[in-house]
């Protein structure tokens, strides 16, 4: 029997079968435009989004070919659905790019220190919307008409889940991602939220690998939880890498996740944009985060340089750059448009390596693993494995990440690491150390 797994991301909705041995046998994907919300900001259309979900599972369960029997969710985090008495959406899904009110935010800021060492506790600095507790605090101050409808708040990728099986509940990878929500070092929901009655809000909190039975179109499926989708990717590693590893998961953000690292972080960590993300099992992964998968677009756009200039430039260009930098263009013979592209990926390589160090902290890493847009940068590749040596640098040329940590979530016992190997096509960067030793 096979595996049906919606992977929610914010730009592009997808979704997979799995059959029994993790084979992808079917998939397709989809863009929405983007609604507005009360405010006139740009934020998710959920009512097409649910609409699509609800249509899709309904038409692929039917499918006797198919033979679906599980479901399960992997979504984008700091995003909550707002449910009434009736079980209804009753407020936009807000951005969590929205921006902020100063106001509310400072007040808020003022309200959590008044607990000791709240941002260490917590695993996160306190930003604004990217914080979920920032978002309710803001409803309840800003948006009281609004607020005071709302019974349950759950986080997007249990909001999937609740669709087909009418319970709202959370869950630990999404309650532990920046939400400011909850408290890493007491392993429960922080203190602020009962003594800002808003604790109430939160539904009982329930495993990531936990599904229940509901019947569609007939027939008895499995639904999962749900899964945050950065804790998503982590799994198919976590189960497939024997040495110890971190992962940077590259799209519009670069996560990355260090799961070998159980330290205590400090607020000067947090200060640099150090946080913990939450495994399902419960232990925590020492992350970083850089917003770099839209400035490198971005950039590139602006630039206007093709992709036959990108793929002309010398891999020589590696090892010059390291070495004297302002003499590659004329060594190399680089046009004005590739120096400034080159000059570009070279940032980006050691804002990385900084961030990947901020994320190793005092553990032992042998690998470092790239998935997604990233890793179909060579350059970005052979900067970023120069600067790591001795620490070899792999690419997964063909990541399923977020989908196949939620389908891994519906069987855990069945993944292996050969079927991990084989799925991924892992290959390892060649670095210019590796090349004079050898």
């Amino acid at each position: 029997m096979n595996t049906l797994i919606f992977d929610i991301g914010k730009t592009n909705k997808k979704w997979f079968i799995f059959n029994q041995h993790f084979e992808v046998i079917a998939q397709d994907s989809i863009i929405f435009a983007e609604g507005k919300d009360d405010d006139g900001d740009p934020c998710e259309d959920l009512s097409k989004l649910t609409e699509w979900v609800v249509e899709t599972v309904n038409t692929l369960v039917a499918d006797p070919l198919l033979e679906i029997a599980k479901v399960n969710f992997s979504a984008y985090g700091a995003t909550l659905v707002h449910l009434d008495e009736h079980s209804n959406v009753c407020a936009p899904l807000y951005n969590y790019l929205k921006k902020r009110d100063l106001e509310t935010y400072i007040a808020f800021k003022d309200l959590l220190n008044q607990y000791l060492d709240v941002e260490v506790d917590t695993g996160a600095a306190i930003t604004g919307m990217l914080n979920t507790g920032f978002q309710l605090f803001w409803l309840k101050n800003k948006k009281p008409s609004v607020f005071q409808k709302i019974l349950k708040s759950v986080h997007l990728p249990q909001y999937f889940s609740f669709l087909f099986t009418g319970r709202p509940m959370n869950e630990l990878t999404s309650l532990g991602c920046h939400t400011s929500l909850w408290d890493f070092k007491r392993n429960q929901v922080h203190q602020w939220l009962n003594d800002f009655n808003i604790q109430g809000l939160i539904p009982t909190l329930e495993p990531a690998d936990h599904y229940t039975q509901v019947s569609i179109t007939g027939k008895n499926i499995w639904i999962g939880n749900g899964i945050h989708d950065s804790s998503a990717a982590l799994l198919p590693y976590k189960t497939g890498v024997s040495s110890p590893f971190m992962l940077i998961s590259s799209g519009t953000w670069s996560i990355i996740l260090n799961p070998f690292d159980q330290s205590e972080i400090t607020q000067n960590h947090i200060n640099q944009e150090l946080i913990y993300y939450i495994q399902p099992d419960g232990k925590k992964v020492r992350a970083s985060r850089l917003y770099y998968g839209k400035i490198y677009e971005d950039a590139v756009a602006n630039l206007q340089i093709s992709d036959q200039e990108i793929a002309e430039i010398p891999i020589e260009v590696v090892a010059n750059y390291l070495a004297f930098p302002e003499q590659s263009k004329k060594i190399l013979n680089l046009t004005s448009k590739q120096k400034e592209y080159t000059d570009l990926v070279f940032e980006m390589a050691k804002a990385h390596f900084h961030s990947l160090q901020l994320a190793k902290g005092e553990s032992h890493i042998e690998e470092v693993y790239v998935d997604g847009g990233f890793a179909k940068n060579d350059l970005f590749l052979r900067f970023l494995a120069n600067m790591l040596f001795p620490i070899q640098v792999f690419k997964a040329e063909n990541p399923m990440g977020s989908a196949l940590g939620a389908a891994i979530m519906m069987d855990q016992n069945s993944f292996t690491p050969d079927i991990f190997r084989d799925r991924y096509n892992l290959k390892l960067v060649p670095s210019h150390y590796h090349n004079m030793i050898n």
